[in-house]
């Protein structure tokens, strides 16, 4: 959440308490129908507005890759 913070995202740090993040993106159905092309998926909740769940499957190398893509 933090490394997305920087890159300008609207996350409210004290708002995330578990593996779930909810972010305020501009044009959110495009980005994330963007990010998936690039193998990372998120969840369009508004047209402002989306979702990321950090699984417990995904590894540092992977939340880097995903963090790369993301920003």
């Amino acid at each position: 959440a933090e490394a997305l913070v920087y890159a300008g995202y609207g996350i409210d740090l004290s708002s995330v308490q578990t593996n779930i993040v909810y972010a305020n993106v501009d044009h959110a159905v495009a980005r994330v129908a963007e990010w998936e092309t690039q193998g990372v998926r998120a969840g369009a909740l508004y047209s402002d507005r989306v979702r990321f769940v950090l699984h417990h499957q995904i590894d540092d190398e992977m939340l880097e890759r995903a963090i790369g893509v993301l920003t």
